[in-house]
């Protein structure tokens, strides 16, 4: 008899795994949104979406939590109930929670293999630390929800009157949680220690955009600036963890209910930024900071200690990690593609692009990484990746560069607090049958900074 209760017990647990829900349905969802209303705002479609697309759909794949709600597909809204799910399986820091959390990475891709149990582990213990700091997981599913409430109409409506118009999600949220926090119905929820930590970690610096090296030393001053580090950590190990989660969640719309993107090397490239941050909390400089973080990237992409001296080191890590590459084959795939460039053109990208470049500008812009690895999936660049992966160097730098150097983002790009040059457009463009045409492609920018695409007929 025990023996077949363990049986039943196993298999359970498999067909749990298989199914990629883990007790996740309708039922689960409807109570996450009657305790979190703000889930339903993202249930629009007016809701802005990220064009990132960082993994393949599966025709086989489960239904997703919002045609099962509300019968029609809303991309926002899947992804954070995804962040929600892995948040679920951290919680349980056992073999079967690890199992359910990488059930759908790919188990037989050396180049990008998934969360090690030592790393799923690493995750639970920053879970139970936060706990045993005073906070709550509602306090974490909670921030979780918040952090993509900028993309909603709902949320724009509610804050406007209160001056809060940010057009990137991040500032919006943390100048909405500054000035009128209430008009979230969620934010009762939260504990006092939460109510003050949230604020003060919230936009103030973008973890993504460093993983990415999306920009430079900017990436790092409003951070050191505020001396966070050391008289609040707790406020940035509160924000690194709801980002965590937040990565975990960030393809479920493409794959539901199993994180496909925090794999080894995501996670690894994320908690590497921790280096960064003791470089600052030292006493250290953002350029030293950045520095540091460029480094580590550019070991991953097998760049020598004689090449990290030339002057394209830079350019090609920074295009490393924009590219979402980790091995050495890709970082000699991006470095050769770079270096067959025209010299004049190399030297032009160089001077603007390069991490270490004064001509960045002053507030990060956004979603140029999309841009760049949505080019390298994109199957009309070439049949094998490594054509793929040249073919997103050819075409996204010379567009990138493009809009960087125009006389009217130049003409901005030293005034610090403004709204981001945003790509999100671009990386939509960048997924099309007309992709490759982004490199000869005009440009304007719209009232918010968004890079509108205008391809050649």
């Amino acid at each position: 008899m025990k023996i077949a209760t363990y049986f039943f017990a196993i298999l359970s647990v498999w067909l749990s795994i298989y199914s990629g829900a883990w007790a996740y349905d309708e039922a689960w969802v409807r109570e996450k949104i009657v305790a979190y209303p703000e889930l339903s705002w993202l249930a629009d479609k007016k809701v802005a979406v990220t064009h990132d697309i960082q993994a393949k759909h599966e025709p086989d794949s489960k239904t997703p939590p919002s045609v099962l709600v509300y019968d029609g597909r809303y991309d926002e809204f899947d992804r954070s109930i995804l962040g929600l799910v892995a948040l679920d399986h951290v919680s349980k820091g056992t073999q079967e929670g690890y199992e359910a959390f990488v059930s759908a990475q790919a188990k037989d891709d050396l180049k990008n293999p998934p969360l090690s149990y030592e790393q799923y582990s690493e995750l639970h213990q920053k879970y139970l630390g936060l706990l045993k700091s005073g906070l709550a997981r509602q306090d974490m599913e909670i921030a979780l929800v918040l952090g993509d409430m900028g993309k909603t109409t709902r949320a724009r409506t509610l804050f406007g009157p209160e001056g809060v118009k940010a057009a990137d999600h991040d500032i919006f949220l943390r100048e909405a949680l500054m000035k009128r926090p209430e008009l979230f119905p969620s934010y009762e929820g939260l504990t006092p220690l939460a109510k003050k930590l949230l604020p003060l970690a919230s936009g103030l610096v973008h973890i993504g955009h460093i993983t990415h090296i999306e920009g430079g030393v900017e990436m790092f001053e409003p951070l050191a600036e505020s001396g966070i580090l050391k008289t609040h950590p707790l406020a940035m190990d509160f924000d690194g963890f709801v980002h965590l989660m937040d990565v975990a969640g960030s393809a479920g719309q493409v794959v539901p209910w199993s994180s496909v993107v925090l794999t080894s090397n995501t996670y690894k490239a994320i908690t590497g930024i921790d280096e960064s941050f003791r470089v600052l909390r030292n006493g250290g400089t953002p350029q030293e900071a950045l520095s540091k973080y460029v480094e580590l990237r550019g070991k991953w992409l097998g760049l020598t200690e004689s090449e990290t001296q030339k002057r394209y080191a830079g350019l090609v890590v920074r295009l490393g990690a924009n590219l979402r590459r980790f091995d050495p084959e890709s970082g000699k795939v991006i470095k050769d593609t770079f270096l067959s460039l025209p010299e004049e053109s190399r030297k032009e990208y160089e001077e603007r692009l390069s991490p270490t470049s004064p001509l960045l500008p002053a507030n990060t812009p956004t979603y140029i990484p999309a841009v760049f690895s949505n080019l390298s999936r994109n199957e009309t660049l070439g049949e094998a990746s490594e054509e793929r992966l040249a073919g997103a160097v050819k075409i996204g730098l010379p567009f990138i560069y493009k809009v960087l150097s125009s006389p009217e983002v130049d003409a901005q790009r030293t005034i610090r607090g403004g709204d981001p040059i945003n790509f999100n457009t671009a990386a939509k463009f960048a997924l099309s049958e007309n992709a490759a045409q982004l490199k000869e492609a005009s440009f304007s920018l719209d009232g918010q900074n968004q890079v509108l695409v205008y391809a050649k007929k």
